[in-house]
């Protein structure tokens, strides 16, 4: 079943690389921040928390985190965030669920994506997200963001951390 996520993921990223899209930037200022990352790696957990929580408190932002967990979960599993997982993809080219529809109803201020792993699924999202700014950490995609940051994301380094919320305070005036 690996292989057909790995033909599916091409297509996708073929459709993202291809597709002229339509701009889905917001004109006005809404408070919100969307944060997409990999929610079945811990240091992007964490990060992804603490980050959500420094914004919400350093710049009174409402902070809405979706994560992808690349396997199929068992349905008794939980998650303190919302989150998609390889039963929302199955073998289709784009994700469906209720977590995603209400995450891609918002207009957002910045989309943060933390992942990576480089999921062609994070970043069909970030390209689906109607957000003002965007921002990727070493995405494989950059045209899709308006800010790249470089490097790997460690657990206990503040470093995308910091530079995330120096963005924020120069571009959120």
């Amino acid at each position: 079943m690996k292989w057909l996520r790995s033909i599916a993921d091409w297509f996708l990223l073929q459709y993202l690389r291809n597709k002229s899209f339509q701009d889905s930037k917001n004109s006005t200022k809404s408070g919100l921040v969307a944060l997409i990352f990999s929610g079945d790696h811990l240091p992007e957990q964490q990060i992804a928390i603490e980050l959500s929580s420094k914004i919400q408190k350093e710049m009174n932002l409402r902070v809405y985190p979706l994560a992808f967990i690349n396997k199929k979960l068992d349905p008794n599993v939980t998650f303190s965030f919302p989150h998609i997982s390889l039963e929302d993809v199955g073998a289709k080219l784009f994700p469906t669920s209720k977590n995603l529809d209400l995450f891609l109803q918002r207009d957002y201020d910045y989309l943060l994506n933390l992942d990576t792993h480089n999921y062609p699924i994070l970043h069909y999202i970030s390209k689906q997200t109607k957000a003002r700014h965007k921002l990727a950490i070493n995405p494989r995609l950059p045209r899709l963001y308006d800010v790249v940051l470089r490097g790997q994301i460690e657990s206990g380094d503040d470093t995308y951390i910091e530079k995330t919320l120096d963005i924020f305070r120069k571009t959120y005036a």
